[in-house]
């Protein structure tokens, strides 16, 4: 990604729960196939920030979910019973992460979260 120059800036003001607030995400914006390369991410006066992370989030698509989802796009409404009875014939791929455990990954649990904020005034953190 470094052989690009940006060409397109995002500002972030606010991000609901999120560490990162106030930053400028630069990116390479492909016009022709509608397409963004995010490639760095600076403070609004367009200082880096080395320790930013980036996460990306893969979905593995199967054949069930397939079909799951053409159940509830067909415009038929059903019931929680009639989900659960479809559902229940599909091979679920159960993972040790949960939900809870993922977000902790990425933005740290409470005491990181509360280590992070705990030098700075609240005009930093507005």
């Amino acid at each position: 990604m470094f052989n690009f120059s940006p060409n397109c800036v995002t500002d972030v003001f606010k991000n609901r729960r999120g560490r990162w607030t106030r930053v400028r995400i630069w990116s390479r914006m492909d016009l022709g196939t509608c397409r963004r390369y995010d490639l760095f991410v600076t403070t609004p006066n367009n200082k880096p920030i080395e320790d930013f992370q980036c996460v990306e989030f893969d979905m593995v698509r199967t054949p069930e979910m397939d079909e799951l989802e053409n159940l509830f796009n067909d415009g038929l409404v059903y019931t929680e019973e009639d989900v659960d009875k479809i559902l229940s014939n599909f091979n679920i791929i159960e993972t040790s992460d949960t939900v809870v455990e993922n977000v902790n990954k990425a933005f740290g649990d409470i005491n990181d979260r509360k280590a992070r904020v705990k030098d700075k005034s609240w005009d930093e953190l507005l």
